[in-house]
């Protein structure tokens, strides 16, 4: 598909860049995490970057404390998911590309929060301020056209190989369950971003549990805290 090539030749371009300038960096073993190894510690990296874009244009406007807690929850949920390996950043029996979403979740995303039916109506409604941000956060790889017209299974190959596409659907899975629950608002604590995770991302039926994310969180606790405060 003409969309999943562009994909792939612009991650392999991304990822050239981004692993030169970790070359760059002066002191590097100062970077490195004692819980982390160097592949963790590069996808880390190139998660970081894509998520504080991704959250300057979801959140313009949005104070840099709250942007910060949205990082934060972000990162976890990619630890917890898949930790920064791309063995589990595949499909997989639960989930798919490194926030391990699955389908039915990615589809409804597209066609339940993004774009949905109106009550009493064949008509369907769009959320127009999201519409141009898929092709923002895809430098022009994606156009709502061509997303809305995909079926399950394209939008998770997608998913598995364009991870700006499946951060943003991971953040936009926060954002409807935050919209619905009234939740403007977030503590940046482990705990507290564990029991967001538990309840709204993987939930009830999930396995996954409120200890395993703090644990994960733990892990790069180190370099997700370092210079960057919420006041």
């Amino acid at each position: 598909m003409r969309v999943i090539k562009r994909v792939i030749v612009t991650r392999f371009i991304i990822a050239i860049v981004l692993s030169i300038s970790m070359v760059n960096l002066a002191e590097p073993s100062t970077y490195i995490s004692n819980f982390l190894t160097q592949e963790q510690l590069g996808n880390y990296m190139q998660e970081d970057y894509r998520l504080e874009r991704i959250l300057d244009i979801v959140y313009p406007k949005v104070a840099k404390d709250q942007k910060e807690c949205w990082r934060r929850l972000l990162l976890g949920t990619v630890a917890v998911e898949s930790n920064f390996l791309i063995r589990y950043s595949k499909r997989t029996p639960n989930g798919n590309g490194p926030y391990q979403i699955i389908g039915d979740t990615i589809y409804g995303v597209i066609h339940s929060y993004v774009s949905y039916p109106l009550a009493d109506s064949k008509e369907i409604g769009i959320r127009k301020e999201l519409i141009a941000i898929f092709e923002k956060v895809t430098d022009g790889r994606i156009a709502w056209d061509e997303l809305v017209a995909m079926d399950k299974n394209q939008l998770v190959a997608l998913c598995v190989e364009d991870y700006d596409f499946s951060a943003l659907v991971s953040l936009l899975i926060y954002k409807d369950a935050f919209e619905r629950n009234n939740i403007t608002q977030f503590k940046s604590d482990p705990l507290n971003l564990a029991k967001l995770w538990k309840e709204f991302y993987n939930t009830s039926l999930g396995v996954g549990t409120v200890e395993r994310f703090v644990r994960r969180f733990d892990s790069i606790a180190d370099i997700i805290l370092a210079d960057k405060t919420v006041t």
